[in-house]
C-alpha cells in the first residue's frame, strides 16, 4: 500500500515539474496558438475571396458590402482598403473611396490620384503625385505611371500644348515600352483636337443677324434655329404689316412700334442665342474629347493593371 502511494506521489511530482516549469505548458500553448491562427487565417482568406468573387463577377455593390464588413470587423489591411476603394469607384462613388486610400503604398497613392481627379479635387491629386515623384520609396516606372495620370489635369484645363509637351517628356524619358506607347497615343489624341474645327461665335452671331436662326443651325442646333427663324419672321412680318396698315389708314403707329420693339428684343436674343449655341457646341466637343480620352487611356481597368492589385477567386 505504501509502495502504491509512493508511485502516485512521484507521478504527481513529475507532472508538476513539467506543467508548472513550462515543460508541458509551452508546447500546449504553441499548439493552441497554431490552431487558432490557422483557423483565423482560413476564415479571413475565405471572406476576402468572397469579396473578390463578387468583384470579378462585376457585382460591385456586393463586393463593397463584403469588403466593408471585413473593414468594420477590424481587418483594415492596405489590400482590403484598396479593394474597398476600387469597389466604391466601380459604383461611381469616387469621393467615398478616397478616405480608404490612406496608406503609403504606391497602389493607394496612385488610386488616390485617380479618385481625386474623378472627384474634381485637382489639388489633392497633384499632392499625391508629388509625393510619389519626390519619394525614394517608388520605382521609376511607378513614378512615370503616376505622371501620366497627373498630366490629365492639364488636359482638363484645356492647356493642350502644355499637355503635349508634358507627355512628350514622358515618352522620351521612360524606357518602359508600355509607358512610352501610352504617352505617344495621348499625344496623337491631343493633335486630333487641334484638327477639329471649332464653331466661330462671331460667325454664328453675324449669320443670325443676317438670317435669324441660321447661326444656331451653323452651331448644330437645328431645332433652335427653326424656332428662332419662325418667331422672328412672324414678329418682323407682323410689325411691317401693322406699319403698312396704319400708314394706309392714316392712324398713329403705336401698334407697329410696340410690335417692332418686341421683334427687336427677339431679334437681339436670336443673335445672342447663336453666339451661345456656338459656345455650347465647342464645350460639348471638348468634354466629349476628354471623356473619350479617359475611357481609352485612364479607365479603372488600367488603374488595376498599373497597381497590380490581385483578386483571388475560388469556385
Amino acid at each position: 500500500m505504501n509502495l502504491f502511494f509512493q508511485q502516485q506521489w512521484k507521478r504527481q511530482i513529475i507532472f508538476h515539474n513539467w506543467f508548472i516549469k513550462g515543460k508541458l505548458i509551452k508546447p500546449m500553448v504553441l499548439i493552441f496558438l497554431s490552431v487558432f491562427f490557422t483557423s483565423a487565417s482560413s476564415i479571413i482568406s475565405q471572406n476576402t475571396t468572397a469579396g473578390d468573387y463578387f468583384y470579378k463577377n462585376q457585382k460591385y455593390e456586393l463586393a463593397t458590402a463584403e469588403y466593408m464588413r471585413l473593414y468594420l470587423k477590424g481587418i483594415q489591411t492596405p489590400a482590403v482598403k484598396q479593394k474597398l476603394a476600387l469597389s466604391f469607384m466601380r459604383n461611381g462613388n469616387y469621393r467615398e473611396s478616397i478616405p480608404y486610400l490612406d496608406s503609403k503604398s504606391f497602389e493607394s497613392r496612385h488610386l488616390k490620384i485617380y479618385a481625386s481627379l474623378k472627384s474634381g479635387f485637382h489639388a489633392m491629386a497633384m499632392d499625391s503625385y508629388l509625393t510619389i515623384k519626390n519619394s525614394a520609396l517608388y520605382s521609376s516606372d511607378q513614378k512615370f505611371k503616376s505622371k501620366i495620370l497627373a498630366g490629365t489635369i492639364l488636359i482638363e484645363k484645356g492647356e493642350y500644348q502644355k499637355a503635349r509637351n508634358f507627355y512628350e517628356s514622358i515618352s522620351t524619358s521612360s524606357e518602359n515600352l508600355e509607358i512610352k506607347s501610352t504617352s505617344e497615343h495621348v499625344i496623337l489624341y491631343l493633335d486630333q483636337i487641334k484638327e477639329k474645327r471649332k464653331k466661330s461665335r462671331v460667325l454664328a452671331g453675324i449669320m443670325s443677324g443676317i438670317l435669324p436662326g441660321s447661326g444656331q443651325m451653323y452651331a448644330g442646333h437645328f431645332t433652335d434655329g427653326l424656332i428662332s427663324f419662325f418667331i422672328n419672321g412672324f414678329l418682323i412680318g407682323s410689325a411691317a404689316y401693322a406699319n403698312h396698315a396704319e400708314t394706309r389708314a392714316g392712324m398713329s403707329h403705336g401698334g407697329s412700334v410696340i410690335l417692332g420693339a418686341v421683334a427687336l428684343i427677339f431679334y437681339s436674343a436670336n443673335i445672342a442665342g447663336a453666339v451661345a449655341s456656338a459656345k455650347r457646341y465647342n464645350i460639348y466637343q471638348e468634354r466629349k474629347f476628354h471623356r473619350d480620352l479617359r475611357e481609352r487611356f485612364f479607365n479603372l481597368d488600367r488603374m488595376e493593371r498599373d497597381t497590380n492589385i490581385s483578386f483571388t477567386v475560388k469556385y
